[in-house]
């Protein structure tokens, strides 16, 4: 490189000088001041070759960072992922696929609503349907024993109420519970009769099973015997006055 410097250097002074000669031929004006200082410029000049010139300025030297994209030289791929930037010289630069993030919405402690708990549903009341009974209670210290033999005894109870219990119990009060076959009707008449043949040993008195019957969104200008009537017809019930 040195050596293609100091040729064309000398080249150059031999053009000079050559210059110079056909210009006083000519009889044309010497060069300007200006053409003069760049003729003579310390690179031109034939001492200032024992030096090495610089040939670019050091800033060339760094290695070329990155650029912006422009419109025109920025691509697309087809699945929109990765960004291509395309260089002046044909050099393409690739950007590193990025991570995508779904965009959740930031929530406050204010705005934060407690979880819902799931409504438990009320638990469905089991209801027990009570068979019909007969319940003795003794008067005086006539035990169980006794009044059970008083009954048996008596042929025309056993006749017409025998086969209707189903068994007999003793309650925690101490009475004698006789209950009832499923399906007997006329337990009211067979507490009467039980009644009758114990005397003033014991009483006995009929238990019958109960429902309680809610009606909600009643009009006002309902009466008594009308919503008794109702009821009985949809019950299939016998009509009562009682409250």
């Amino acid at each position: 490189m040195h050596k293609e410097i100091v040729r064309y250097t000398a080249c150059l002074v031999k053009a000079v000088s050559v210059f110079k000669k056909t210009n006083k031929s000519l009889g044309l004006a010497p060069p300007s001041t200006a053409d003069k200082a760049v003729c003579t410029s310390p690179i031109f000049s034939v001492g200032a070759t024992s030096k090495r010139p610089a040939m670019s300025p050091p800033a060339t030297h760094a290695t070329p960072k990155r650029r912006a994209a422009t419109a025109a030289s920025r691509q697309i791929d087809e699945n929109n992922n990765n960004v291509v930037d395309q260089d002046q010289d044909g050099f393409v630069l690739v950007d590193h696929r990025r991570h995508r993030h779904r965009n959740q919405p930031a929530t406050t402690v204010g705005s934060a609503r407690p979880r819902q708990q799931p409504k438990l549903r009320p638990a469905q009341r089991r209801v027990h349907h009570r068979l019909d009974a007969i319940v003795i209670r003794a008067k005086d210290a006539t035990t169980n024993a006794d009044i059970l033999r008083t009954l048996k005894a008596d042929a025309a109870l056993q006749q017409s109420g025998g086969s209707s219990v189903q068994n007999i119990r003793r309650s925690a009060a101490g009475a004698l519970v006789l209950q009832l076959r499923k399906g007997v009707e006329n337990a009211p008449s067979l507490g009467a009769e039980v009644d009758k043949v114990l005397g003033d040993v014991a009483t006995a008195s009929a238990i019958q099973h109960t429902s309680m019957v809610e009606i909600r969104d009643l009009d006002e200008c309902a009466t008594r015997t009308e919503i008794a009537e109702e009821l009985a017809r949809s019950l299939g019930a016998p009509h009562s006055t009682k409250r």
